[in-house]
């Protein structure tokens, strides 16, 4: 099967830091893959040019059968290539139905010129509302529906974030340390949540991770890098054990 994303010798640069250097990454549909890595080897700025947050220096992206390398972030957001951040941006006054349903793809109630002609949207937004439904379920908050997402942990504030990127038609979800700042209890019950969503509907994960003692147990592969560079991919057992890998930790 056709990769989702397919990188080609991505390079960027920030003044004289090679930050990425050829970086070739292609990832397999449904599936959770990881990126792991020192501070500085280039993973949060992989997830940035992916995402189109920075335009590459070199190379090319391809999502799906799209080349997006000249792409905004925005034009590939429409597309179905979403991107979460570390601190989650909920509206922490609406509640959780409520930012899921806010976040639903091509809602005409949010067109100015129709707002009045509740016919024009009325079938739309119950549509969004039963998928908001489904998926608060789905992600274990639909007890937590009617609650302002200020009350939610962090934990759960990351599942919402997952579950609004759904919403606007995700196919692949970047996400920046889903399990930063969280207990190790939660952060393994984030990870089974998302686990669930790829088992369950047609969504592709590409994380940024730390905290390897928990996630690893739950992703398909990993892609270790070093100096800007991808220096290892494989399952996480293969990754972990590989001489390159252990030396990059231990700065060798």
């Amino acid at each position: 099967m056709e990769p989702i994303l397919r990188c080609r010798g991505i390079k960027k640069r920030f003044g004289g830091v090679i930050a990425l250097d050829g970086v070739d990454l292609d990832l397999s549909r449904k599936e959770i893959t990881m990126l792991i890595g020192p501070n500085g080897s280039g993973k949060t700025t992989l997830i940035n040019v992916t995402s189109g947050q920075y335009l590459s220096d070199g190379g090319e992206v391809f999502f799906e059968d799209t080349n997006v390398t000249d792409l905004g972030m925005h034009e590939r957001f429409r597309l179905g290539l979403v991107r979460t951040f570390q601190i989650p941006k909920a509206f922490l006054r609406l509640t959780v139905l409520e930012n899921m349903v806010t976040a639903a793809a091509k809602n005409p109630g949010e067109i100015l010129r129709y707002a009045s002609a509740r016919s024009r949207w009325a079938a739309s937004e119950v549509a969004a509302t039963e998928t908001a439904l489904h998926l608060t379920d789905l992600l274990k908050l639909g007890h937590l529906r009617d609650e302002a997402s200020s009350k939610l942990s962090g934990g759960q504030m990351k599942l919402l974030e997952a579950g609004r990127a759904l919403m606007c038609g995700a196919k692949l979800i970047l996400m920046d340390e889903p399990a930063a700042g969280i207990n190790p209890v939660l952060a393994h019950e984030v990870f089974s949540h998302l686990r669930r969503l790829t088992e369950t509907l047609d969504v592709t994960l590409l994380v940024v991770e730390h905290r390897l003692e928990i996630a690893l147990k739950y992703v398909d592969s990993v892609h270790a890098m070093a100096n800007g560079r991808i220096i290892a991919s494989g399952s996480p057992n293969e990754v972990l054990e590989n001489p390159v890998v252990i030396d990059s930790y231990l700065g060798r």
